[in-house]
């Protein structure tokens, strides 16, 4: 394959996490305790609403923060104004506690009991949500413990007939009616009825930053381009919870329906969009290219189409250069698929513009992939994307179709798949480790994988109306295709402790069994690869909590110290000695996912980490100065 060029993408990464340095910018303060007459320069004189900041023009380099903790109900931010390339518009948040939320939904309450289990709200619902965008949301019910169940919407009859399972809705007369086994008024936290289609609309701005907030209970999406497609720039979107978008495979459902190229999308939690995660799809408009996007460190789960991302073109675009790496992507074994709830394939992209458009250049590296609801990773008529160090982890038990890790259609130019384990929980042969179109095989270059079968008569590979080999078949299917010549044999990669911990136990059949890749420097959890490298997403020895060598480690002492732990809304860092060169700080949860970093610049003695939007949990700190890592485990309560 021909690589990219590596320093051109270290610069580009290089310089979409640089931090923002402003020098004449205005911060603006945003709160539920605000006035919209006050002039919005200090938490003290903080505007109050959203519609507020849509009416204002902003300079570049200017900061819109809303207070953690506060949420703001059936609000739209429309986004008035472009930054520049080195000094982006950026809307993000302030104070300690949970991460502001704009929703776009109202909150149903003073619930009346008509008959039965049939309840109405007393509250004014003056949209119909099945009425909103394309296709209608659910409604949503947050749970007494902290969950979110989807409605499941009834027609209304005058009778109420229709509701008859918890969760069913139905809405008439600016009313919602719902079935519910109790009083609603205790049973849920609250019961979140959409009111909008969109909401954060980008309006063709360029260089926009969105940090640190929640976006949920919209109808169509949570972040969006414009539908006509034209050249756009510099979007960043950055520690936002985006969820429960839609209604489940809705036609348009989705978490970020975005086209700017030179953008980054990173440390999200995106889950519960009812079409896709990201969407990078360009529609019929006049041709365009939507190139150099960064996609990595996100926790994706729950999807109900496509899990994260979507990539497409209807029409003569280009889409190219996708970096999709170090990213998380769940499904669940525990939801019922077969017609109970849609199938989802973690990521889904096709050239479906009939050979007018061009997708090429897709790179997924250091991902974790498990209980698949469909395909891991489908692709069809794209050209050049390459597959490697992946750790692909069992399909959904309840999938009744036939589907693959790694589902390789359509007419590629080049597609490689090398040092990626594929863990299969099969019992027959529906669901295979890679499946390939037939009269396309000489332009895959498939090498120094690991395979793991809990059946050996389940399919390790499939050719489409062709020939398929199980793992027990493993030497017909090498000497026959050529593929895997340089692989181990199928092999239980000996995890430390799957589905939490990926990392490869002491005598794996993984270790030291890849190929060198010029593009993949660091694992999933940013350490350097072991030499020679190991098959998957973790490299032997690697995790959050320590270094490569630990032994090494010990000979340090920890030179900071943290305060409160347990923590509740902030955790202060405290440096036990002058800090003489600069040095990272990163976060991780016990699902080894990056939730936070920061550079921390010579001279400072503590800072400050605002736990709003963590969960309730363990976390570890760890602290990189001058190539020596150090750790400290705290817990958010």
């Amino acid at each position: 394959m021909k690589q990219p060029s590596l320093k051109s993408i270290i610069c580009f990464g290089t310089l979409l996490l640089a931090l923002n340095i402003r020098t004449n910018a205005a911060t603006y303060y945003v709160s539920n305790s605000g006035d919209d007459s006050f002039n919005g320069l200090s938490e003290l004189k903080a505007w109050k609403s959203i519609e507020h900041i849509n009416k204002q023009s902003f300079s570049p380099g200017d900061s819109v923060l809303f207070r953690r903790g506060d949420i703001w109900r059936n609000s739209q931010l429309r986004v008035p104004s472009s930054g520049t390339e080195s000094e982006p518009v950026v809307f993000s948040a302030y104070s300690t506690g949970s991460r502001p939320e704009i929703r776009g939904s109202l909150k149903a309450s003073n619930w009346e009991k008509v008959s039965g289990n049939i309840w109405v709200s007393a509250t004014q619902i003056s949209v119909d949500p099945w009425s909103l965008g394309y296709d209608g949301p659910e409604i949503f019910f947050e749970n007494s413990e902290g969950s979110v169940s989807w409605g499941i919407h009834q027609s209304y009859t005058a009778n109420h007939s229709s509701l008859t399972k918890e969760f069913h809705w139905t809405w008439s007369a600016n009313k919602i009616y719902i079935y519910s086994p109790s009083d609603p008024n205790t049973r849920y936290n609250s019961v979140e009825v959409p009111q909008l289609a969109l909401g954060i609309m980008l309006l063709n701005k360029n260089y926009i930053t969105i940090d640190g907030l929640a976006i949920k209970y919209y109808g169509d999406a949570g972040i969006c381009d414009e539908y006509q497609t034209i050249v756009l720039n510099g979007l960043r979107v950055t520690r936002c919870e985006i969820a429960y978008i839609g209604k489940k495979d809705g036609s348009s459902a989705y978490g970020l329906s975005v086209h700017h190229s030179n953008s980054y999308y990173a440390y999200n939690e995106i889950h519960n969009c009812g079409r896709r995660g990201i969407s990078l799809t360009l529609y019929t408009t006049t041709p365009i290219t939507q190139s150099n996007v960064i996609i990595e460190h996100n926790h994706f789960h729950h999807g109900w189409h496509t899990t994260s991302l979507d990539c497409s073109t209807i029409g003569g675009h280009t889409i190219e250069n996708i970096y999709f790496r170090n990213n998380r992507v769940d499904g669940d074994p525990s939801v019922e698929l077969n017609g109970v709830n849609p199938n989802s394939n973690h990521i889904f992209c096709d050239n479906q513009s009939g050979g007018t458009g061009t997708i090429r250049n897709l790179y997924f590296y250091n991902n974790i992939f498990t209980w698949a609801h469909a395909s891991s990773i489908k692709i069809g008529d794209i050209g050049n994307v390459y597959i490697y160090h992946n750790t692909f982890y069992n399909f959904n038990p309840t999938l009744a179709n036939w589907q693959a890790h790694c589902f390789l259609s359509a007419t590629p130019s080049q597609i490689e798949v090398k040092n990626n384990i594929f863990y299969n929980n099969a019992t027959d042969n529906r669901w295979a480790d890679i499946e390939i179109q037939n009269g396309y095989q000489h332009l895959f270059d498939i090498q120094n994988n690991l395979y793991f079968h809990l059946n050996s008569a389940t399919r390790v590979f499939w050719v489409d109306q062709g020939t398929s080999y199980s793992a027990a078949n493993w030497n017909s299917y090498v000497g026959n295709t050529g593929y895997d010549t340089k692989s181990p044999a199928p092999a239980d990669p000996l995890f430390i402790e799957a589905p939490a911990n990926f990392g490869l136990g002491t005598g794996s059949p993984a270790i030291g069994k890849a190929v060198p890749i010029t593009l993949v420097k660091t694992d999933f959890y940013g350490n350097p690869m072991n030499n020679p490298p190991d098959i998957g997403a973790i490299q032997f020895g690697s995790k959050p909590s320590a270094v490569r060598n630990p032994g090494r480690q010990t000979t340090f002492n920890n030179p900071f110290t943290v305060y409160p732990n347990p923590a509740k809304n902030s955790l202060s860092v405290a440096f036990t000695g002058d800090l003489s060169s600069t040095c990272s700080l990163s976060v991780y949860n016990m699902l080894g996912m990056r939730v936070y970093e920061e550079e921390i610049l010579p001279g400072s003695r503590e800072i400050n980490l605002s736990l709003g939007g963590f969960a309730p949990g363990v976390y570890v700190i760890v602290y990189l100065n001058e190539g020596k890592h150090f750790t400290q485990k705290f817990l958010v309560e």
